[in-house]
């Protein structure tokens, strides 16, 4: 085969690699399409890329109940506005008792997300299946692993990561809410350590699920990545956001431009750290 003819089949691989990856799979090792070194890089990066967003497709994230049921575990909003109001409107002779609620309803808003953690407790396991509530205590936590490993979560909250501490081969932490009954699956890890997290607003935020208000003010961002992998947003006000994003413009977006509000959930899998530069 000529040169030019390799070349357009290797575009065409390329192409159903992107597209249709299973077959372009296939195709570029029967072909021996590619050097060795990028036929592995393309098995490996683009099979657990795949798996991934399956993944996401079969545990139906985006249902609008399991997403409230999330932020109920994590946040209190002040709901109690209109009935503060309709309180105005019919003690008009009580203004002291009015102002009175009016201030409390000042110090809520000044507050309006909390997070209690006092559940979690520093726990590790080795590799196999655990259940939340049983193994290890619901909570907040950065979970790390001690050498390269698979770790998934099932549950309203799925996680499918590699945890690899030398970030070679896959994320050094996640970083997730553990409810009640949530599935764990450890494998090839020799131990996984779970540490309760604490809330801090930050503007670099690593692999796992973050709300804004709470760990992240609102606001507008330009988001960039170190490293590559999958970023979400489920928001009820339209900031909706799934993007691969790649630092270097291979297989995904190097700068995404948004909003974000408070509740909103921010999902970061595979991908280093993410750096929101306010706009």
């Amino acid at each position: 085969m000529d040169k030019k003819s390799t070349s357009q089949s290797d575009m065409f691989i390329l192409f159903l690699l992107i597209v249709l990856f299973p077959l372009g799979l296939i195709l570029m090792w029967t072909q021996n399409s590619f050097t060795k070194g990028v036929r592995i890089f393309f098995s490996t990066f683009g099979t657990v890329l795949f798996l991934s967003l399956v993944n996401f497709a079969v545990m139906n994230f985006d249902d609008d109940s399991n997403l409230n049921e999330y932020v109920d575990t994590q946040s209190t909003v002040v709901e109690d506005t209109e009935e503060v109001v309709d309180q105005d409107q019919d003690v008009e002779s009580e203004e002291p008792a009015v102002e009175e609620i009016e201030e409390e309803v000042t110090e809520e808003n000044s507050e309006q997300l909390t997070r209690d953690n006092s559940t979690a407790l520093e726990t590790d396991l080795n590799s196999g299946k655990f259940i939340v509530g049983e193994d290890v205590p619901p909570g907040r936590y950065v979970i790390t692993g001690s050498n390269s490993g698979n770790f998934f979560i099932k549950g309203d909250l799925p996680v499918n990561e590699i945890l690899d501490p030398s970030q070679d081969y896959g994320v050094k932490s996640v970083t997730t809410q553990l409810v009640e009954g949530f599935d764990i699956e450890i494998s090839g890890i020799n131990q996984v350590n779970f540490k309760p997290a604490v809330t801090e607003k930050k503007n670099e935020l690593t692999p796992g699920y973050w709300q804004v208000g709470l760990d992240i003010a609102s606001g507008r961002y330009d988001v960039t990545p170190s490293g590559s992998g999958n970023f979400f947003i489920y928001s009820d006000n339209g900031n909706g956001v799934n993007e691969i994003l790649d630092e270097s413009g291979e297989f995904g977006i190097q700068k995404y431009s948004l909003n974000i509000d408070d509740g909103d959930i921010i999902y970061i899998s595979g991908i280093k750290n993410v750096k929101f530069t306010e706009r």
